[in-house]
């Protein structure tokens, strides 16, 4: 049976590192990475979300929604996990998501640092999404770097 075959995006290789307003993650073999266009703070400072679009498709990205319960985005932070994660990549042009986390399957954001001075963040996620076809795959490796205001 042969190897499956790993496919990079042609602009991801070196993008997979921590840049600011860039996310990367790989699902099963695939490398797929962007930019983050948006992130939103709730008032409470007990939560965030971030999306933006995929630099290998105009019509695909991540959107990722964190609650982080009783920690606060009031101060400095590290190694802060939160499994109260909700992860999609979508699809724009078939309105629909290629990979949607679900809460029977645990979904993992850990912020390794959070600088309240410059609000920056930068962290990792894994866990194991839903195929829109049926199915699943494991979505790892995945880093980002936003500034949260």
């Amino acid at each position: 049976m042969p190897l499956p075959i790993s496919y990079v995006c042609p602009s991801c290789p070196g993008n997979n590192i921590f840049q600011e307003n860039k996310w990367s993650l790989r699902d099963d073999t695939l490398l797929r990475c962007g930019i983050i266009d948006t992130a939103i703070v709730n008032p409470e400072r007990t939560a965030f979300t971030f999306y933006g679009p995929s630099t290998c498709s105009s019509d695909t990205g991540i959107v990722i929604t964190i609650l982080l319960d009783t920690v606060h985005l009031n101060r400095n932070l590290a190694n802060v996990t939160s499994n109260k994660t909700a992860f999609y990549y979508y699809d724009n042009a078939g309105q629909t998501y290629i990979y949607i986390s679900s809460p029977r399957n645990p979904f993992t954001v850990i912020i390794d640092s959070y600088n309240h001075q410059t609000k920056l963040a930068s962290g990792t996620f894994s866990g194991f999404a839903d195929k829109t076809g049926g199915g699943g795959t494991s979505i790892n490796s995945g880093k980002f770097s936003i500034k949260l205001h």
